[in-house]
């Protein structure tokens, strides 16, 4: 009997102290991005473009925010995600070249053939790096343009 009371006390302590334990709840971030400049006057444009949504390694797409202690080591925040997916900055491309005025349509790739030129992008990197002296930011970005009606690569960029 003293044993059956003795595991009852023990898990109702149980329960208790399981009930006063912390919860964390997640924080969820967003890339700010510039908005675009207003848009020039239109020109004697006749280039229609298209944007592919732009590719990322498969760890930038799993949510969690990623951070660097060193040039070899990846870490992944528990509690910091990104709520949108990173990769999700082909919305602002497309905005930003808009605003340029170099296209008369930029608009999201769609598989249709009316368009004169498509880009395809990558995000390569999007880090926070807690080394060398403070914590900073890494983003790489590489791009290429092909001619749609010839195959042919006419521009291809990167930044980081």
């Amino acid at each position: 009997m003293k044993k059956k009371l003795m595991i009852a006390i023990v898990l109702k302590a149980l329960v208790i102290l399981s009930g006063c334990a912390a919860v964390k709840y997640p924080t969820y971030y967003t890339l700010h991005v510039q908005p675009p400049p207003d848009p020039p006057a239109p020109g004697n444009l006749q280039a229609s473009l298209a944007v592919r949504k732009f590719r990322s390694p498969a760890y930038l797409r799993q949510g969690a925010i990623v951070y660097k202690t060193s040039p070899e080591q990846i870490g992944f925040y528990n509690y910091h995600r990104w709520a949108t997916e990173p990769r999700d900055l082909t919305n602002a491309v497309v905005a930003r070249l808009r605003a340029v005025g170099t296209f008369t349509q930029v608009k999201p790739y769609d598989g249709r053939a009316e368009i004169n030129y498509v880009l395809s992008g990558r995000l390569e990197k999007l880090d926070e790096i807690d080394y060398d002296g403070g914590i900073k930011v890494e983003v790489a970005l590489s791009a290429q343009m092909v001619q749609l009606s010839t195959g042919a690569t006419v521009w291809t960029g990167g930044q980081a």
